[in-house]
């Protein structure tokens, strides 16, 4: 028996495949890093905010008057209200279907009808963003 099989392969090195796959190297495994350090952080918050400055000095002037702007902000605001409806919505629908008693196609035809559900907010969204879009170039 060869031994190599049996030791672990380190997360820097590309697998290698089995005699019997075909030839194709996999490349190594990418590990996800938390953006977590406090300089960091404030940097970004820093750069968020003078590109919102920007945005608010620069690219709304050439919109006209206030009536539009407050049109468009409306608009952005609803969408972001539907982004965090839908996102809630979501978290919800998994708890309350890893909480329920529900099993086997229960929970599956559950899991449909929750997808359901999401998918016509999303197309709904979708819709919200196209009528921006076609606001904001029009």
């Amino acid at each position: 028996m060869n031994n190599s099989k049996l030791t672990p392969q380190s997360h820097n090195q590309p697998r290698q495949p089995s005699l019997h796959s075909p030839k194709i190297e996999l490349l190594p495994r990418i590990e996800h890093q938390f953006f977590s350090r406090m300089p960091d952080i404030n940097s970004v918050e820093s750069d968020l905010m003078k590109l919102l400055n920007e945005f608010s000095d620069t690219r709304l002037k050439k919109y006209g008057t206030n009536e539009i702007h407050e049109k468009l902000f409306k608009k952005m605001d609803s969408i972001r209200d539907k982004q965090e409806r839908i996102a809630k919505n979501h978290f919800e629908q998994d708890e309350r279907l890893s909480e329920s008693k529900i099993e086997g196609e229960d929970q599956k035809a559950q899991s449909m009808r929750d997808l359901e559900e999401l998918t016509r907010q999303l197309e709904e969204l979708n819709n919200s963003i196209h009528e921006l879009h076609e606001f904001h170039f029009n």
